[in-house]
């Protein structure tokens, strides 16, 4: 598959808002066929469950870490912390309070794979180099589906996440059905796509200050066994 130029995915982004694809279109060797990639996916199996929950589901697994890529820097800093925290007006479940997350592991941080995705999409920001610090927060989600409870992706439905932009990047998907992945206009609220992120390495990338974003919930394939969906989300913002 032809590698999609910077040029041309910037220009999609900034006209359109968001993007969508898969990782083979951004890397001259598919990344999710590399052991760095089998690394980092496993890692997706040593989830936490999110304790922050207003729902009280059991549902989401996760770990957390932040970071910090400057303009002329050829590698990403590791910051330290573990706490997140989103205002109410764009979190009404889970925001309002900082949440204790157990960090992503150091192996993982060091993970070409991983490190790899970071730089990919920070370059496909088209205001990436008017700014010459961006904040990057990372989420592994593991949403679990199991019968009697539904698995939320987004429990707290359409919503932006108060940053620049938005990566939601998929992992894997095991046994489940749904998790259809809708982008709205941050306006009106339309819809203006709506993607299944079925393959590993599939991807939306969002401008979060023009768009809001939701996942349907998801179902187990097969009644009798739970499912999962494992994505990484990425959250870019310039720093001033």
């Amino acid at each position: 598959m032809a590698i999609k130029s910077d040029i041309h995915l910037r220009d999609a982004l900034s006209t359109a808002g968001h993007i969508h694809g898969n990782t083979s279109d951004l890397f001259a060797e598919d990344l999710t066929e590399t052991t760095d990639w089998k690394q980092f996916a496993d890692s997706w199996n040593d989830m936490p469950v999110d304790d922050y929950m207003a729902d009280r589901g059991r549902y989401r697994h996760r770990r957390f870490a932040e970071f910090r890529q400057t303009e002329n820097a050829h590698d990403i800093e590791e910051l330290a912390t573990t706490t997140y925290r989103q205002s109410k007006d764009y979190n009404h479940l889970n925001g309002g309070i900082d949440r204790h997350y157990s960090s992503i592991e150091p192996r993982i941080k060091r993970n070409t794979a991983f490190r790899s995705i970071l730089g990919r999409f920070h370059a496909l920001i088209p205001q990436a180099h008017e700014s010459g610090t961006w904040l990057i927060q990372v989420f592994q989600n593991r949403i679990y589906a199991r019968t009697g409870e539904l698995g939320k992706p987004t429990p707290e439905g359409m919503h932006r996440d108060g940053v620049d932009f938005v990566l939601s990047l998929l992992i894997n998907r095991n046994n489940v059905v749904g998790g259809e992945s809708g982008t709205y206009c941050g306006i009106t609220d339309r819809e203006l796509s709506q993607v299944t992120l079925k393959r590993p390495g599939d991807y939306i990338f969002l401008d979060d200050r023009r768009m809001k974003h939701a996942v349907r919930p998801i179902t187990p394939a097969v009644a009798t066994m739970p499912g999962y969906r494992d994505v990484l989300i990425a959250m870019f913002t310039a720093q001033t």
